[in-house]
């Protein structure tokens, strides 16, 4: 991504999560900045943890991408998907009184 006429690398851009834009990753190799970037552009950004992310695991995959929430339209969205429709976190929870 390009940002004040800087170019800003980022591990990946997931479209439709997150907000309206999608979802800028950070990945080891990436700025520090690129979160504040991301931002500004009117990404939702992220920097996951290498630790719990650069091994595949699909339900912690699944899970992640719940809770940031689908901003596309509702039909697009992946069979899996059980988070928020333009918002974030997963299915709401209703506390009894």
């Amino acid at each position: 991504m390009t940002y004040r006429g800087a170019s800003y690398w980022c591990a990946a851009w997931l479209p439709d999560f997150g907000c309206p834009k999608g979802a800028i990753i950070a990945g080891r190799h990436s700025l520090d900045e690129i979160l504040d970037v991301a931002d500004a552009l009117g990404y939702y950004a992220s920097g996951l943890s290498p630790h719990y992310y650069e091994k595949y695991d699909r339900e912690r995959f699944v899970e992640t991408l719940n809770d940031w929430g689908w901003f596309s339209d509702p039909a697009d969205a992946p069979p899996w998907f059980t988070g928020g429709l333009a918002r974030h976190g997963g299915r709401e929870q209703h506390i009894p009184l």
